[in-house]
């Protein structure tokens, strides 16, 4: 992300720093991942209407209820710069209605896992790196419930990983019931185990720092859109095409009920 986009994200967390943290790590994910869409579209932010952001959420396949909430959280950013920009309901009329994912079951998550490593056999230091990133992240959200906002902002140093399992640290966790997250790890994840010597090994090719843990093959942190654009890719090549992030979160819950919902079943 660029400056000006940098600085526009800075000055609309500012401005909704009352707001629950819950809706803050919402708002900021809505508004990142606009703001890369016109990043990669060349498309300068002041010179971005309506137009844009109604085409931008037809792109993204959004279903109605989605598309409107995500027009309501980036039209602030447009109110934080003293413009009106207002969707409704009939500028989203043509928008399909789509079924709510289904959670992705073991079995499919271990074939979508073997998809990442056959999409990735040659042993260049890029292929290696996306080879070991591609399948630790998806182990973090099925596996930890990580949300796109925790994975994106997920820190080198906040997360330990072992043979057994992933530990990540307690301040990037805010879950009252979870002091600290651990994450078991299979026989069929050793190689995410070296995942960070390979980062550091891509970071000294690339003669870059970044402490970000999740990062692009050119040693930046990996985007919103990349790292969704990476789950399509991979799905389709497993032809488990229903897989997206909410499957993945809601295999999660369906893993591991939360004790409320255990304690009425």
């Amino acid at each position: 992300m660029d400056k000006t986009s940098r600085g526009l994200l800075g000055a609309f967390r500012q401005s909704i720093r009352s707001t629950s943290m819950s809706t803050i790590r919402a708002y900021m994910t809505d508004v990142e991942m606009f703001l890369e869409h016109l990043e990669e579209k060349g498309i300068p932010f002041e010179a971005s209407t309506a137009q844009t952001l109604l085409k931008y959420l037809e792109e993204e396949k959004y279903k109605k209820s989605t598309a409107m909430r995500k027009a309501a959280s980036i039209g602030l950013l447009y109110k934080l710069e003293h413009r009106r920009i207002h969707i409704d309901e009939r500028d989203l009329s043509q928008f399909p209605y789509t079924e709510p994912s289904r959670p992705i079951t073991e079995e499919e998550f271990q074939i979508y896992l073997t998809a990442v490593r056959d999409t990735n056999r040659e042993e260049n230091i890029q292929a290696l790196f996306k080879r070991k990133r591609d399948q630790l992240w998806p182990v973090l959200v099925y596996r930890g419930g990580l949300r796109l906002f925790e994975l994106t902002t997920l820190g080198h140093n906040d997360i330990t990983i072992n043979p057994e399992q992933i530990t990540i640290s307690p301040k990037r966790i805010r879950r009252p019931e979870i002091a600290t997250l651990t994450i078991p790890l299979t026989d069929g994840d050793s190689e995410i185990q070296d995942y960070h010597s390979i980062r550091a090994y891509l970071l000294e090719y690339r003669k870059v720092e970044s402490p970000e843990a999740i990062l692009n093959i050119l040693g930046r942190p990996l985007s919103h859109r990349s790292l969704r654009r990476n789950l399509e890719l991979y799905a389709a090549s497993a032809k488990l095409l229903h897989t997206t992030l909410k499957s993945l979160i809601h295999g999660y819950k369906n893993n591991n009920p939360s004790p409320r919902t255990a304690s009425a079943a």
